[in-house]
């Protein structure tokens, strides 16, 4: 199965996203692949980030939610997680 991957840029809201066509890269920056949803299609997403970048875009208190049972009436929390 190829899944979809989008990155982040600018510093939206928490959730907010935007996909965008590429991706700055530098030596000194860790990247991490984070699992959520779009908040816009609430379909599943992987969003490449840089780490440092993560608190801008998701709650602390949502990592790690519930993905089995997340739905569009509970979409305030936004479940997210980092793959290892």
């Amino acid at each position: 199965m190829v899944e979809k991957f989008s990155s982040l840029h600018g510093r939206p809201p928490h959730g907010h996203f935007h996909q965008i066509l590429g991706l700055t890269v530098g030596a000194n920056i860790d990247y991490v692949l984070v699992k959520t949803f779009n908040p816009y299609t609430h379909l599943p997403v992987n969003v490449i980030l840089a780490k440092a970048l993560i608190g801008k875009y998701f709650k602390e208190e949502d990592e790690n939610g519930d993905f089995e049972n997340y739905s569009i009436q509970k979409s305030k929390i936004l479940p997210w997680k980092i793959f290892n």
